[in-house]
């Protein structure tokens, strides 16, 4: 019993030895070293992708803000030829989806690219809001025709 106690310790400690050459400080200091590298480097990925989100989300922004100010004016040239309650009210439709439409030029003009979470909620915002100006116009045409 004590030669086999004495054999098993006498193993673990000569496997010890030799595994601790291949794993040595040096081995873990380069191992965390490239772990620390690629996480810079997809830390770095994923901000290129955001700034790159960004500037394609900004373009379909801008190309429907035009477009919307486009349909406004086309409204407002038109406004004898429609079929409309009072003219006030038509004003005021009209004012309030110019007013819309600039807040969202507004917003996107001082956006801030700080930081993934912040663009994720302010893109989500945008999104829903240019949804719901879209409905607005296409049903205030739609009526007045």
């Amino acid at each position: 019993m004590k030669k086999s106690l004495f054999f098993v310790i006498i193993f673990i400690i000569i496997t010890s030895t030799i595994l601790s050459k291949y794993i040595t400080p040096d081995t873990k200091s380069d191992n965390e070293k490239t772990y620390n590298n690629n996480i810079a480097q997809e830390k770095v990925n994923s901000e290129d992708d955001f700034l790159n989100d960004f500037e394609i989300f900004k373009h379909e922004v801008v190309e429907n803000i035009i477009s919307n100010k486009k349909t406004i004016a086309d409204l407002e040239s038109e406004k004898g030829h429609l079929n409309i309650g009072s003219e006030n009210e038509w004003e005021t439709k009209l004012w309030e989806l110019k007013k819309r439409n600039n807040y969202l030029q507004k917003q996107l003009e001082e956006f801030k690219a700080i930081g993934y979470d912040e663009w994720i909620t302010f893109k989500q915002r945008v999104t829903l809001e240019i949804t719901d100006l879209n409905s607005v116009i296409k049903e205030f045409t739609n009526d007045n025709k």
